[in-house]
């Protein structure tokens, strides 16, 4: 069975250098995807490894959130949610005031796009896919290549770091869910429930935002199917 945990910690605690220190003393030269969400958590992680090893191993990639859906869910799939993206180039767009609807003058509110209108949905004109719906989109690029999906992830690294967990929201915990459950290497959580300043969308579901260990004990490890063991290890 594959090393699957959780820690729990507040900020301050060590939670990125306890990641760093178990990729040292428990997996050697095993090959790591290290992800996480903020530019300044990506810097601090770089900073941490180079302190350890001294300098960046070639066998571990860091890299952001988006940029880990999009490098092994979006760009090799997306011609399979719409079959005209297989000649274009998609990329990211930052626009934090996206919103799905409009209002008219007489104060009603519409949907910017028809129900199965993909494209009208997840992308501006330039082929550029909202911030907020890129885990969504992501999520539909699953859809029957999950087997090959983590056997790319298995193929590039034994061991996934997800650091910064309690920004994850909406589609983000389907992704965490396909992945802990299908992928056969080892993956680490690290996360501070108090800390959810930040969030990857504006449009997840309340219940679990900021709150991935809760996710993975009721969603993930369920009672019925306890496919791994998450050890929920609480530095606070």
């Amino acid at each position: 069975m594959a090393n699957k945990r959780c820690l729990i910690a507040a900020a301050g605690s060590g939670k990125t250098t306890y990641l760093v220190n178990e990729i040292w003393e428990h997996f050697q030269n095993a090959p790591v995807i290290f992800v996480t969400f903020t530019t300044t958590n990506q810097l601090t992680i770089c900073e941490k490894i180079r302190k350890r090893f001294g300098f960046i191993p070639t066998r571990i990639k860091i890299m952001g959130w988006y940029q880990f859906l999009f490098r092994y869910f979006i760009l090799p799939y997306k011609a399979d949610v719409l079959q005209e993206l297989n000649t274009i180039h998609v990329s990211l767009t930052f626009d934090s005031d996206y919103s799905r609807t409009y209002q008219t003058k007489s104060g009603s509110t519409f949907s910017k796009y028809k129900h199965n209108d993909i494209k009208g949905k997840f992308f501006t004109s330039g082929w550029r896919i909202h911030k907020d719906l890129v885990a969504e989109f992501a999520f539909l690029c699953t859809r029957g290549n999950e087997d090959s999906i983590v056997r790319r992830l298995y193929e590039s690294a034994d061991i996934l770091c997800f650091d910064e967990s309690q920004d994850f929201s909406g589609s983000d915990h389907e992704i965490i869910k396909l992945i802990t459950r299908l992928y056969p290497g080892s993956v680490l959580f690290a996360t501070d429930p108090r800390q959810h300043i930040y969030s990857t969308t504006k449009f997840g579901g309340k219940k679990y935002e900021g709150k991935i260990d809760l996710y993975l004990s009721e969603k993930v490890n369920t009672r019925t199917k306890k496919l791994f063991k998450i050890r929920i290890e609480k530095m606070l």
